[in-house]
């Protein structure tokens, strides 16, 4: 049991350091077409809370509107989302999407009432840490727009590779160790083989995750 809750131990760790690096300002993005779009990712209270704010800023009402953002793939069609968002309009998963790249699997606000020089807010909560992915926004009197620059793209929930990466390790040394085989690592060499995959993979979301 003592490498078992060494594992649960440096899992939960290592969920929290994730959630540090993973917390961002807002992407805001100036769509061209009268309506800026921001969106962040805040983990509070044991889970992310994802938000994205559309904002008129031409002085021309955009009711309805339609806020479209892609499902992360290895999290398409799996859904733990609560505590949705709709600012008066409605949400749908897997709206036929607008085009231009835009997913089958997403998440879909419709009917958003904008004003002139308005300002509205959508989202929800869930377990996962983020990712992004593209969106688009079509909105009355001022057109369509689909974001093209992955430097642009929003947070959206994805289960964290690096939680992944632990839970499976730790799957596997336990069973190897009920098999009888004898090979699961001290936990001393555990601790520092898993601290050093903790590094890698940290190094690499610091390049990944944005705006932090």
């Amino acid at each position: 049991m003592g490498n078992v809750g060494c594992g649960i131990a440096l899992l939960l760790a290592f969920s929290a350091m994730d959630a540090t690096l993973a917390e961002a300002a807002p992407i805001v993005v100036n769509t061209g077409i009268g309506i800026t779009v921001s969106g962040d990712a805040t983990f509070a209270g044991g889970v992310w809370e994802y938000r994205y704010t559309l904002t008129e800023t031409i002085g021309l009402a955009a009711d309805p509107t339609r806020f479209i953002i892609n499902e992360a793939p290895v999290h398409a069609g799996v859904h733990h989302e609560t505590g949705f968002i709709s600012a008066g309009g409605t949400f749908q998963y897997d709206f036929n999407a607008l085009g231009f790249g835009l997913s089958a699997h997403n998440y879909f606000w419709n009917d958003l009432p904008l004003m002139a020089n308005g300002a509205l807010t959508v989202g929800f909560d869930d377990i996962h840490g983020p990712t992004f992915e593209k969106w688009g926004i079509q909105a009355s009197g001022h057109g369509m727009y689909v974001e093209a620059n992955p430097n642009n793209y929003l947070p959206v929930p994805a289960p964290e590779p690096g939680s992944m990466f632990l839970l499976g390790g730790g799957l596997l040394a336990l069973f190897r160790w009920r098999r009888g085989l004898h090979k699961v690592p001290s936990p001393s060499d555990a601790v520092t083989s898993i601290l050093r995959q903790v590094i890698v993979i940290s190094q690499e979301k610091d390049g990944e995750i944005r705006r932090h």
